[in-house]
């Protein structure tokens, strides 16, 4: 660097939306689609009151039930999240960002969203305690790949056979395939999901087994 010449700044990241900060956003876009929160409520397949709890940031929707309301509003999941704006970088600290369960299940992972909302891709962290079965099955438009940091876990596709991935192991495949996953083995696991969308008309299917 020359004498006089001041360091070159960094874009300031913005830190990681809060899942209170869903409820403008789904509020948002209901409006737009012209929907109240009561057909909202019947095409999601939950009451009235949680919708309006869930948009007044007083109540947090698991991934499953997110999943319905973009369905509902034939958007992606994605969408559902504030977008950080144009070429703004987003910045996850450990630990950190906003967590769902999975499923409305005892036995559901919660889910750690590493990435903002109105993008293609999806990243979610999850932590699987050995011996919780969630039999829960999505479907969506789309691709996913799923990579295994630590412990085992058991890729179902389709209802099929399982197949067992250990860390470092990663497995790609079409998202509109019903799939799930579980533990395996007798310790924790912990692995990232990438699932990537089109950004209309990615209907999403959520099948309790």
């Amino acid at each position: 660097m020359s004498p006089g010449t001041a360091p070159r700044r960094n874009p300031r990241p913005t830190e990681a939306v809060g899942s209170a900060q869903l409820g403008p956003t789904l509020r948002s876009l209901r409006t737009a689609a012209g929907m109240s929160m009561v057909e909202l409520a019947r095409r999601a397949g939950v009451t009235q009151p949680f919708v309006s709890q869930v948009e007044g940031g007083s109540a947090t929707p698991s991934l499953a039930t997110l999943y319905r309301f973009a369905q509902a509003l034939d958007v992606a999941p994605t969408a559902l999240f504030p977008p950080a704006g144009p070429g703004a970088l987003t910045v996850i600290r450990a630990g950190a960002g906003p967590s769902f369960p999975n499923t409305g299940s005892d036995a559901s992972p919660v889910g750690r969203v590493l990435t903002s909302g109105g993008m293609q891709l999806e990243v979610i962290e999850y932590q699987l305690e050995p011996g919780m079965v969630d039999r829960t099955s999505f479907s969506h438009p789309g691709e996913e790949l799923v990579y295994v940091l630590e412990g085992e876990i058991e890729l179902f596709l389709d209802d099929g056979a399982g197949v067992v991935l250990s860390p470092g192991d990663s497995a790609h495949f079409d998202a509109t395939r019903t799939h799930r996953f579980a533990a395996y083995g007798l310790d924790r696991a912990r692995h990232l999901l990438v699932a990537a969308y089109p950004h209309r008309g990615s209907r999403s299917t959520v099948t309790s087994t």
